[in-house]
């Protein structure tokens, strides 16, 4: 009798045979014996009743077997039907594509990945190249890999200049860098052979002023820099290893200097009328010199520790050193600083993701008055504040409480008209005046706009003494043929014995408090300048001029020679008067040192040590004028971290688009309290012997800081999607056939990431007779003279063309070869290449010398497989590209070409109610936030849904599940082949594609699915649970987990006494002040250490 068929709900396949070998054979033996082959009323006749046999050598039982083999055939082929005839049961690719046709759902055939690529020109090569629009680049394949071909997507224009921009590196000194530098006064000069010793005199003027007198503490030559860093001897007295509230409010202190190692200032200026138990409570507000930002200063308990607080900003910081500077004319109070970072911090920076810039030129958004922007004119009358200088030598002043700092921070200006201007100013001066095109450029660029600095080093080269200051002592007081010996008098010069010590020649040559005589007569020119160094510690600066010095011929204290005689001011006697009831001592003669020879050296510009971050203000300038910059064109920033705490050498890259270039000067800010009544001075200046840089401002602040010397700017960058160009001929049309097909040569057809419902658009262009005939979704829909067809992917990625029968599309035209097809070849996974794999220049367009991709390539995906069209085809019927209910924008996601797995769920992100959808990618690919697939989704989301409703889009985050198990093997299995069965099993039931987003895990899973391995008696599962890939964080919300937190995690599985029964799996919820996505456990392949299976012995 046949079996009777039942399937209950939820089988994963159809229970369709009526029987097997051994049951329609049973059958058939079983009803030899009651066979009846009599008519309804007659008596029985049994005519096998005789045939006894059950021998399966009997011809009649062979027969019988040979039957029941068909039929168990033939039941096997109609359940195979019958499950290919339902989308849940069907097992063959094509009866999935079949059955999904029959609802219009086309299968996705996967996207082609994305990148931008960076073009490099020979140097040598002059004027712009333009890289048209499908240039073709490719990868160069790592180990196991194939090249991938790229093409860009748009135009470009490139030249030499742009290869790579780089952020300036050095700007003009001025007295203010002198002497507020972390490290102490400093000075940088040309060269690296400047002669300079330790405790070599320098001379600093500023100015007009009168120069002062420093010694060198430490020469520094930077041979790759051509320049060589001098730093300055000055007071400083080691206060100690702590910092306490007394040594901050100190009244010889006027500022405040935080130096914590990164070379950057951290001055800050304080109030003194400060009550100290009130700051020793609650803290001291500091106003920082860089912006006025008001900070606020606590220190630790024990005086080791300080923490600096701005709005939700918070530093920590132990403290190393407590230093008071002092000098003439400042004073102030260094503080060094080591942060305190931990390995968190690092790990944070390195997952944060990159900013968010407009997708293209035309989502730029652009302002007219910023476009065309100047800045006033400079001023050489004004005095002072933005764009201010004074035409004399000490113009603007920055002055501190306490004890009085007046610095120069004035540049005197000298061309006018060439000042700040939007590049866009430039472009149309040279529509209007065709000459400017070649010219404007190098005139801009080389224009000194500012005079150079009133700031003046000078070296002093020689040393001198007082004439006599080698002289012997003087023979007096003769008695008995002996003389007594004497020291010798200023105005006493003669050695005569019978004089008495009181006495005096007349007509006598000899040092005066204003007169200097020199031990030779030196060839010192009028304009240098001298130091007298008294061995008191006072130094006395004196200006040559031509009636300062005569050269005389002395014969004075038992010498005589040449002699260069200096004439001093009034105010600056070297000595006190010679004469009298108290004259100067000869030990003054003879103790005095003379520093001569002035050389004036030459300034270098100082290094520029704050990173690049570019925030949404801030303007970056470039080393150099660049010509034609606009708006609008894509950048990519390289370079190393800065914002990483305790580590170096990470380099990241970012991609920026820029939203305005100017030509412009630097202007330097600082900002002083304005008195104890309250508010900040802001004083804004250029700097000395300047020229005209460019800036550039992007669209949208930089998400990481790179430091500074390592920053490439890369700015011949386009966009750029896998696949490679095919033009082929299809055939030849034959008006007299109806649905003519042709099939492309070359597969699979590329499609590139789009902004619709079905999240991508077909490369794929056909002409006919040179006419372009466009690509419907069916033929039924169209009249009989549309031009269209419709295209077929089958199971082997091969895509055929089907054209119209004359009534639902038009047939093609008769004509020899006259089909022609554009396409591009090309898709998937594969073109996720690596930074800086994309290196062969396929196509090289003029100029051109290479192509490198500094960001990886992302968004790539295979076409979808069975299960997923299985998943998605009754998806389409939900959503109807029309997304109204919560569930629309999960269905709309999970259908997108890319995506794999999608959750929405209505909740609240501490302001207002959102709908916040959670994707990952097909076959758990990366999904950049950067990338077309991922720009297109959320653009797609918002222009299908309802535009006022707000909307998030995440990526999904990752739970790793953690097993260990002991498993008990039958005797007559071997465990080297019962062990990779079992991991097989678990990471096929644990993978990606059987799991969904917030789908929990249950132990019971775990061991059903170990179970049913053939040769598993029982299994014993010893530790059960995940690893989040991500945790909650005061400062970052989210953050990814350190080592050391994995490790204390799966420590904590390790140790369970008992495996818990349910691992919990979050779906998308507020916490900790943002939305964190929904979760997704599996088990990682790549890490087989998260599966330890052993043996039972």
């Amino acid at each position: 009798m046949p079996a009777a068929i039942e399937n209950r709900p939820g089988l994963p396949a159809l229970h369709y045979r009526i029987g097997d070998y051994h049951g329609f054979l049973e059958s058939a033996l079983a009803r030899l014996s009651t066979l009846n082959l009599a008519e309804p009323g007659e008596a029985g006749r049994y005519p096998l009743q005789a045939l006894t046999s059950r021998q399966p050598d009997d011809f009649s039982i062979a027969l019988l077997q040979a039957w029941a083999s068909l039929a168990e055939v033939l039941s096997f082929y109609q359940e195979r039907i019958a499950n290919e005839g339902y989308l849940r049961t069907a097992t063959e690719r094509r009866s999935v594509l079949e059955l999904a046709r029959l609802i219009g759902y086309q299968p996705r055939p996967g996207v082609a990945a994305s990148v931008f690529l960076a073009y490099g020109l020979d140097d040598k090569f002059e004027g712009p190249s333009l890289i048209a629009k499908g240039a073709k680049v490719q990868s160069l394949p790592a180990p196991g890999e194939s090249p991938q071909t790229f093409e860009t997507s748009d135009d470009l224009e490139a030249r030499a200049a742009w290869n790579t921009l780089k952020p300036r590196l050095s700007r003009p000194q001025t007295s203010l860098s002198m002497f507020f530098d972390p490290g102490g006064p400093r000075v940088y000069l040309k060269g690296i052979s400047t002669k300079l010793n330790v405790d070599d005199p320098l001379l600093i003027q500023i100015g007009g002023n009168e120069p002062a007198l420093l010694r060198v503490g430490e020469v520094l030559p930077e041979p790759e820099h051509d320049r060589t860093l001098v730093r300055l001897q000055i007071g400083v007295t080691p206060i100690a290893a702590v910092l306490n509230w007394q040594d901050v409010l100190n009244d010889q202190y006027a500022l405040l200097l935080l130096d914590d190692g990164s070379g950057q200032p951290g001055f800050f200026d304080f109030r003194f009328d400060v009550d100290i138990e009130q700051v020793e409570a609650d803290g001291l507000t500091l106003y920082s010199l860089a912006d006025g930002g008001a900070w606020l200063l606590q220190i630790g308990a024990e005086g080791h520790q300080i923490v600096l607080s701005r709005n939700s900003r918070q530093l920590g910081y132990a403290v190393k050193s407590v230093d008071g500077i002092g000098a003439t004319g400042l004073s102030y109070l260094r503080i060094s600083l080591e942060g305190l970072q931990d390995y968190r911090q690092i790990i944070a920076g390195l997952t944060q993701s990159p900013s968010l810039q407009p997708r293209n030129q035309a989502t730029l958004t652009r302002n007219l008055a910023g476009q065309f922007f100047a800045a006033p004119l400079l001023d050489p009358s004004a005095g002072g504040g933005a764009g201010g200088g004074d035409t004399g030598g000490n113009g603007g002043e920055l002055r501190f409480r306490a004890r009085p700092l007046t610095v120069d921070v004035a540049a005197r200006y000298a061309t006018q008209g060439l000042n700040a201007v939007a590049d866009a100013n430039n472009a149309i001066a040279k529509r209007f005046s065709p000459a400017l095109r070649t010219h404007l450029a190098a005139a801009t660029a080389n224009t000194r706009i500012t005079l150079d600095g009133p700031v003046t080093v000078y070296a002093l080269r020689g040393k001198a003494s007082p004439f006599g200051h080698n002289a012997q002592l003087r023979q007096t007081d003769f008695a008995n043929g002996n003389y007594t010996l004497r020291e010798w008098q200023i105005a006493n010069p003669y050695n005569t014995p019978t004089t008495s010590n009181t006495g005096s020649v007349t007509g006598a040559v000899f040092h005066q408090p204003t007169t200097l005589y020199l031990d030779a007569d030196y060839p010192l020119t009028t304009g240098g300048w001298i130091v007298i160094a008294k061995a008191n510690g006072s130094e006395i600066v004196v200006r040559l001029d031509k009636d300062t010095l005569q050269h005389r011929s002395l014969a004075a204290y038992g010498l005589s020679g040449k002699s260069l005689a200096v004439s001093l001011p009034s105010d600056k006697a070297w000595i006190g008067e010679p004469t009298g009831n108290n004259p100067e001592p000869f030990a003054t003669v003879r103790t005095t040192t003379v520093h001569i020879q002035s050389e004036a050296l030459a300034l270098a510009e100082e290094p520029i040590s704050t990173p690049v971050c570019g925030g949404d203000s801030e303007l970056l300038e470039l080393d150099r004028y660049h010509e034609d910059l606009q708006a609008g064109r894509w950048v990519i920033v390289s370079g190393e971290r800065a914002d990483l705490p305790g580590t170096s050498g990470v380099r990241f890259s970012e991609l920026a688009m820029l939203s305005s270039v100017r030509q412009d000067l630097y202007r330097q800010t600082y900002y002083s309290l304005a008195g104890r009544d309250g508010g900040v001075d802001k004083l804004e200046y250029s700097l000395p012997g300047d020229r005209i840089h460019s800036f550039v401002k992007l669209a949208k602040p930089l998400a990481y800081c790179f430091k500074r010397d390592t920053v490439k700017i890369h700015a011949n960058v386009v966009k750029a999607s896998h696949g490679e160009t095919r033009k082929e001929v299809l055939g030849s049309g034959n008006g007299a056939q109806a649905l003519q097909r042709f099939t492309l040569k070359q597969s699979p057809l590329t499609f590139v990431a789009a902004n619709n419902p079905a999240g991508i658009d077909s490369t794929l262009a056909v002409s006919v007779n040179g006419v372009q005939w466009r690509e419907a979704e069916a033929l039924n829909g169209l009249s009989a003279t549309g031009r269209a067809f419709v295209t077929q992917t089958d199971d082997d990625g091969k895509t055929s063309l089907i054209f119209g029968d004359g009534v639902h599309g038009a047939r093609l035209p008769s004509g020899v070869e006259n089909i022609q097809a554009v396409y591009r070849s090309g898709i998937g996974k594969g073109g996720n290449v690596k930074a800086e794999q994309i290196n062969l220049l396929l196509s090289r367009p003029l100029g051109v010398r290479d192509v490198i991709n500094p960001l990886r390539a992302s968004g790539g995906a295979d076409p979808e497989s069975r299960d997923q069209a299985r998943i998605n085809a009754p998806l389409t019927l939900a959503a109807l590209d029309r997304l109204v209910s919560v569930r629309d924008y999960q269905d709309f996601s999970r259908t997108y070409a890319g995506i794999g797995k999608a959750y929405a769920v209505e909740l609240s992100d501490g302001r207002r109610q959102i709908v916040h959808v959670t994707v990952a990618g097909a076959e758990d690919i990366p999904i950049d936030e950067t990338s077309d697939l991922f720009l297109n989704l959320w653009q797609a989301l918002h222009d299908y849904g309802d535009p006022f409703q707000p909307m998030q889009l995440a990526v999904r985050e990752l739970l790793l599940i953690v097993v260990s198990a002991r498993v008990r093997i039958a005797p007559d299995y071997r465990w080297e082949n019962v062990e990779p069965a079992l991991r097989g099993v678990l990471l096929e039931a644990f993978g990606f594609e059987r799991r969904e987003l917030g789908q929990g895990v249950c132990l019971s899973e775990v061991i059903s699915a170990m179970q049913g391995v053939a040769g598993v008696v029982y299994v014993d599962v010893d530790a059960f649970g995940g690893v989040p890939e991500k945790i909650p964080d005061a400062a970052a919300g989210r953050r990814l987990q350190t080592p050391a937190e994995i490790a204390e995690a799966v420590q904590a599985i390790a140790a369970q006494t008992q495996p818990a029964q349910h691992l919990a799996v979050n779906l998308a919820k507020f916490e900790n002040g943002a939305i964190r996505p929904a979760q997704i456990a599996v088990l990682a392949t790549e890490i087989p250490e998260t599966l330890s299976l052993n043996q039972i012995l």
